[in-house]
Order: C-alpha cells, then structure tokens, then sequence
C-alpha cells in the first residue's frame, strides 16, 4: 500500500465491511483505484475518494494555499508518498495554532460533501427507513460519534503532513462548537430544533432543494433523531434543551 488512499481502502474494507486484514491488505495494495471505489468480484466498493477530496480542499483552503496545488495533493494521496507536496503541506500546517479547529473544519466539509452525494430518492428512502434522518442535518447537529466516523478519511491525510489526531482534545472542541452553534441558533428546546430544520437549506445550505424540501416535511422526526443521538452521546445540547446531561465525556471507542 504505497498511498493514502490505498491505507483508506483497507481500513473500509475492514471496518466496514468485515474483511480479513491479510485480504483487506492484499485487494488495497492490488486493485486498480477503480475497483477499489467501485467494487469488484472480491468486494464491495469504499467510495472513499469524494470525502477523501473534500477533506483535500478543505485543507488547502484552510491553509491559504494557491488552488493549483490541489491537483497536485491530490495525485500525491492517491499514487505517491514520496511526493514533495507532503513536505510544503507539513510546514504550512506547524503554522497553525489550533489544529482542531481546522480538523473540525474539515470532517464538516467531508460531512456536507456526503449529504450531496447522498441525497438521491434511493439513498435518502433508505435513510428514512433506519430512522437516520438526522444524518442531513449540519455538522454540530450529528453527534460526535458520526463525526469522528469521517476521521477514518481524514486522519491518514492529517498523518501524512505531520499532524495526529488528539480525540480528546477534538472531542471538546467539537462540544464546543456544538454549543456556539445553539447559542447562535437561538436552541433552548426540541421545538425550536424542528422549527430550525423547517427553514430547510435556510439553516443548512448544503441541502439540496429538493432534500430540504422533504426534510422540512419531516421536521419532527428529524429533530426526534437529532435529540436521541444527542442522548447517545451525552452530548452537551442536551443542557441547552432541558433534558439533563450525565457527568462525563462521550465514549471514544
């Protein structure tokens, strides 16, 4: 595996799909990249290289970097560790003061990334039908387990310009951000989450039209899933509702 991407792959392949770690090795160092993001006999597809790209320009934008080294990053975490593009990134990166703000930035762009690219009738039928619809909803609003579930597409590409991922420091500046959010939102209740999602791209411009418009048509159910992953992860919006929060952090496993 001579690449970021391909480290991805296997760790999909083996977190998500419960392949064995010697095969998971053997297809992410083997396949072509396209039979690793589509699938083939052997496998299923990772689909790993569009939240691997919004995590890329998530950080060159973060870090001011020209858009023309984009192409370059990006051939360098698919085809090339040695590439030099690392070294310019490591250097850029040691300037920043607060590592987590950016890996927060990023894991939110990867999210919004992914609410396009899923957002078809299929996918978002299939969402209904789990119950997840609170997965269309902004970053601050998930829940820290499904955010630092995007870590397995973000942390290589950290790894691979110098910087590891701290998650207990992440942890709380994400509580953080979750608590500026409702503040800014004028949250104090389940109600005035549902009257948030009811605005539809209005308070989450990702959205695509028509997504939002079926959002705001289920707007309680939406909030529903959006306070019972707040409770699973005694998640500080919980204080600002009303409903109480436990002593303690979130579990990290």
């Amino acid at each position: 595996m001579n690449s970021v991407y391909r480290r991805v792959a296997k760790d999909c392949l083996v977190n998500w799909m419960g392949t064995p770690e010697e095969e998971a090795i053997s297809y992410a160092t083997n396949d072509t990249i396209q039979d690793l993001e589509n699938g083939n006999d052997n496998h299923y597809g990772v689909g790993a290289l569009g939240s691997i790209r919004a995590a890329m320009r998530s950080i060159v934008r973060q870090l001011g970097l020209p858009d023309n080294i984009y192409s370059t990053f990006e051939n360098a975490v698919v085809n090339d560790d040695s590439s030099n593009v690392f070294n310019v990134i490591t250097e850029k990166m040691q300037q920043v003061p607060n590592k987590e703000e950016l890996i927060i930035n990023a894991l939110s762009d990867i999210h919004d990334q992914w609410v396009i690219d899923n957002s078809s009738e299929k996918t978002f039928a299939k969402k209904e039908g789990r119950g997840q619809l609170h997965q269309y909803a902004p970053l601050e609003l998930i829940g820290w387990k499904e955010v630092k579930s995007d870590l397995i597409f973000l942390e290589p590409v950290l790894n691979a310009i110098g910087v590891q991922v701290d998650r207990d420091k992440l942890l709380a500046a994400y509580n953080e951000r979750v608590m500026a959010y409702a503040e800014e939102r004028g949250i104090t209740s389940k109600d005035d989450i549902a009257t948030l999602v009811g605005t539809g791209s209005g308070y989450y411009p990702t959205l695509p039209r028509e997504l939002a418009d079926k959002l705001v048509e289920r707007k309680e159910i939406v909030a529903d899933g959006i306070v019972t992953k707040a409770i699973e992860n005694n998640s500080p919006l919980l204080g600002v509702i009303g409903l109480g929060q436990d002593e303690g952090a979130p579990t990290l496993k």
